[in-house]
């Protein structure tokens, strides 16, 4: 029982990191008017839930703009809650499906 939880436990830590990094990440940027129209730029997996605004950096292009040169504003909570949801019932059945492939052999 102790295990169980704390597999669950440690699913759920990872689904929430994982999701948090998906929101920090951007995207590329390859020419000057690809910027004028990039921002603010949705991100977030697999619902998008936040933005990427304020660019507070000018880098040489192209460059993967992303959560080290944007302020991230979450713009829906709802979506941010679902992602870790989906993303925690994702791992832990892939978890659960490698523990039988390992258990039959």
């Amino acid at each position: 029982m102790k295990s169980k939880l704390l597999l669950g436990f440690g699913s759920l830590i990872l689904s929430i990191l994982f999701v948090i990094w998906t929101g920090m990440t951007g995207q590329m940027i390859e020419t000057e008017e690809e910027l004028a129209t990039a921002f603010p730029m949705k991100t977030g997996l697999p619902f998008h839930f936040g933005e990427l605004r304020n660019p507070v950096i000018d880098l040489p292009l192209p460059h993967r703009y992303g959560g080290d040169c944007c302020s991230i504003f979450i713009t829906s909570w709802s979506n941010f809650v679902g992602s870790i949801l989906v993303t925690f019932i994702v791992l832990i059945v892939l978890i659960v499906v490698l523990k039988r492939l390992l258990k039959a052999r």
